[in-house]
């Protein structure tokens, strides 16, 4: 029947027209799933998969790669956050290395999130488990061990991986959404040989956590 006939027959009958359906109408894509986003640097150990978006990172308060979602405001906000994943991406490690791993992948939670909760008090709520409005997790993504031989003949002669170091991610994910809205990639290089390597990650988890309030207060 002509689309006009049809329309006549309807009015006739006492009912609204259905009107046609929209020619322009906008297909919303869903979000990217981790299994669809393949983007890697950091030779292979920064992997934008596990953020579920490829993140616009740069250097900024201290961290190498670093990216804060435009508004974002924890202020009323409840955060929670857990034990952190041990995954090292990079082929070669030895059993020393993951032990490594597995040793600053409790170290670093450990003295950063009671950090944070202490920094943030009064304005956000941080806590171990539960559930809130976010939850901040970490990963440890390579950390490596060098021979002392190695690490004295060669130091700095050798770059970083004659040098002990770790590499972490951390995000602050919407808990409703599953949406990242802050995202972490760094590395810590042992380059003092009179110190430790624990030493200085207390000193960046001391001093991270107030450059971070003052950039979302």
């Amino acid at each position: 029947m002509p689309l006009l006939a049809e329309l006549c027959l309807i009015t006739a009958l006492g009912q609204a027209p259905v009107p046609p359906p929209p020619t322009n109408a906008t297909v919303v894509a869903p979000p990217p799933s981790q299994a669809t986003i393949t983007k890697v640097e950091d030779d292979g150990l920064l992997q934008h998969a596990y953020f579920g978006a490829v993140i616009p990172f740069a250097p900024d308060l201290g961290v190498d790669d670093l990216w804060i979602k435009t508004g974002l405001n924890l202020k009323g906000k409840q955060v929670t956050y857990g034990s952190w994943e041990t995954k090292v991406l990079r082929a070669g490690r030895q059993e020393k290395d993951l032990q490594r791993a597995a040793t600053l992948a409790r170290l670093i939670p450990d003295t950063l999130m009671p950090r944070l909760r202490e920094v943030f008090q009064g304005s956000s709520l941080w806590q171990l488990g539960g559930s809130g409005d976010y939850r901040f997790e970490g990963r440890i993504v390579d950390a490596n061990v060098p021979n002392t031989a190695s690490k004295l003949v060669f130091g700095w002669l050798g770059g970083k991986e004659n040098l002990e170091n770790v590499t972490w991610d951390m995000k602050l994910v919407d808990a409703a959404t599953g949406e990242t809205v802050m995202a972490f990639h760094h590395r810590m290089v042992k380059v003092n040989t009179l110190g430790s390597l624990e030493a200085s990650l207390r000193d960046w988890t001391m001093a991270f956590p107030e450059r971070l309030a003052a950039r979302l207060r």
